[in-house]
Formats: structure tokens, sequence, C-alpha cells
């Protein structure tokens, strides 16, 4: 399935793989922010809302792992995972997250986008 010439890459192939590579991105840039400010600890957060957000982007994350091998459900955890964080950032700071936040929904789109293309070409029922 992944040794699809570029030239003739149906759309649902592009999409797939602009989520594949947008997540891994995120996902190196998560890494570099949590070397460069520290993994929270307990000592220095008492917030059970942060540690929810920490467990959330976690989450977020572990569904775009999920998106490599199954788009639909990866794009619905990690959106669903999203949708969490920024309702547990209103409710402990009771503002909107950062709009950069939108950035995280991006390879969670590209996996839903991914599965409605794959399943106009290729149809559940069609023999």
């Amino acid at each position: 399935m992944n040794a699809i010439p570029l030239g003739r890459a149906p759309k649902w192939f592009f999409c797939h793989w602009m989520a594949r590579l947008s997540s891994l991105l995120l996902f190196c840039m998560w890494i570099g922010m949590l070397i460069g400010d520290g993994v929270p600890n307990q000592n220095s957060i008492g917030s059970v809302s942060l540690w929810g957000q920490f467990v959330m982007m976690l989450l977020m994350f572990s569904g775009y792992a999920l998106g490599w091998k199954n788009a639909l459900w990866g794009g619905i955890v990690s959106l669903s995972a999203i949708v969490m964080f920024a309702a547990l950032h209103v409710a402990e700071i009771k503002i909107l997250p950062a709009p950069q936040l939108a950035l995280f929904a991006v390879p969670s789109f590209m996996y839903l986008a991914a599965y409605i293309l794959y399943r106009r070409e290729h149809p559940v029922g069609a023999a």
C-alpha cells in the first residue's frame, strides 16, 4: 500500500502521509520543549489541571501514532484529546488557550480527510 509512485498517488495517500509527517514534527517539537522546560513533577506542580493537560498531550500523541495504522481512530482520538486539553485549560485558567493549539489539530484533520477520501475511492460494500 505504501509503494505507490508519487505521480499516480491518490489524494488520500497524500493526506495520510502529510498527517504522518506533521504528527512526527509536532512530536519532535514537544520532546524538545520537554527537554528544555523539564518534565513536570509533583513537587513543582500543584495543579491537577496541569497534570491533566500533560496526560491529554500524551493521549493526543498516542492518537497520532494510532493514525499511522488506522486513520479514522487516530484522528478521532487525537482530536478528542485536543478538545479535552483545551477544556481543561479553560476550566483552570478561565481563558482560551493560545491559537497555536490549532496547529496540533492539523494531523488529526489530515487523518480524518485521508479516511474520508479513501472511503470515497473504496466503498465498504463494493466488490
